[in-house]
């Protein structure tokens, strides 16, 4: 399954993995409503590239 993803997802895997696990943010979680944002945005672009792999691929299949 992992060599089917683009190299720009792996890269986005990868980053996300090291987000959660490094305990630093860009903004810090206990600032409430806001220190959730940017934890969200990496889980956003994380979806957005799994999403745009799996459209891939299963445009292929059909064809």
């Amino acid at each position: 399954m992992l060599s089917k993803l683009s190299k720009k997802t792996k890269v986005a895997l990868l980053g996300a993995g090291l987000y959660v696990i490094i305990p630093l943010d860009l903004i810090p979680d206990f600032i409430v409503g806001f220190g959730q944002v940017d934890d969200l945005g990496v889980a956003t672009y994380l979806l957005k590239c799994l999403y745009a792999d799996l459209k891939k691929s299963k445009k292929a299949r059909i064809l």
